[in-house]
């Protein structure tokens, strides 16, 4: 019985140093391929970063030289560590545009995508290898089993990076699993705006700021400007469920400083007119919407209309 004990404990050391030996490999192996996965081509001059709000508004394809690494659910913590990953392998980025509004300040958004358990086992899988020791830390000490499952997930994902980076003839027009636009066929506007009259359980959690979200928000913006790198935060289109009359129809965007931290220009065009065809749901833009908006913004672009 002893030696049975013996041998079953042998065999989980084993298996532990093979598993421990193998996320070594795999994060050194994307490591030294990453200013090759991460390096953009020449002519791509403007990042749009940030949530789901921004995956599924910003279509880069209609937008000249840009790229869009949004991601569903992504805090400012994981948005800090990739746009500060691309600004280290991309020096000809001038723009970056991060999606925002004061709701994402919130510790309800904080403790949803930076803390559950499911936000932490994705991220960790997709940018583990971008992430500074601190970070690790932070992400270790509030979920560590979540943790440890995304750093196991992440074997496969930085092996078929790897794989992927080697296979590449020149810089890339779309990162591998970074982020991107989402092409969206939905249209539950009319189920969303039936569940706004229910009662939300976390509407006070709404309320209180959230501690890292703020923070790593003002880190992209010194980040930015170290850079000499133009942080614009970009307030997407929502749908507006009022009366015509009450509806800004302008058609200009509102830029405007933000008062608490950072000191950053947003880009408020969340009150922007679309039909009803264009949402997928309250807050985001299906496709039809995606193509109005992104030619929209290339327009501005273009015109010089957003500096």
């Amino acid at each position: 019985m002893h030696r049975f004990l013996v041998n079953i404990l042998a065999f989980f050391i084993i298996i532990t140093i093979i598993i421990l030996c193998l996320v070594m490999l795999s994060t050194y192996c994307i490591k030294i391929q990453e200013p090759r996965l991460l390096k953009l081509k020449d002519n791509i001059v403007v990042v749009f970063s940030g949530d789901s709000n921004v995956e599924c508004s910003v279509n880069d394809k209609l937008i000249s030289n840009s790229i869009n690494i949004a991601t569903s659910g992504e805090a400012y913590f994981y948005s800090y560590a990739k746009i500060k990953a691309l600004l280290e392998h991309n020096y000809q980025i001038k723009k970056v545009f991060l999606g925002y509004s004061p709701g994402k300040l919130s510790k309800y958004i904080e403790s949803r995508w930076l803390f559950s358990e499911e936000f932490i086992i994705e991220k960790v899988r997709n940018y583990n290898y971008v992430l500074s020791g601190s970070e690790k830390k932070i992400l270790f000490k509030s979920n560590s089993k979540a943790y440890i499952q995304g750093l196991l997930q992440s074997v496969l994902f930085n092996f078929t990076g790897f794989l992927s980076s080697i296979r590449l003839k020149g810089p890339n027009e779309k990162i591998y699993k970074f982020g991107g636009y989402q092409y969206l066929e939905r249209n539950k506007l009319k189920e969303d705006i039936e569940r706004q009259s229910l009662i939300d359980p976390d509407e006070e959690l709404q309320k209180q700021p959230g501690q890292f979200q703020e923070k790593y928000l003002k880190m992209i913006s010194d980040l930015c400007k170290k850079k000499s790198v133009e942080l614009i935060l970009l307030d997407t289109p929502k749908y507006q469920n009022l009366p015509s009359s009450e509806k800004d129809t302008s058609g200009y965007p509102n830029i405007r400083n933000f008062n608490s931290v950072p000191s950053d220009p947003i880009l408020d065009l969340s009150h922007l007119i679309l039909p009803d065809s264009c949402f997928a749901d309250i807050t985001h833009l299906n496709y039809k919407g995606a193509k109005i908006f992104s030619e929209y913004l290339n327009n501005l672009l273009n015109q010089g209309l957003v500096k």
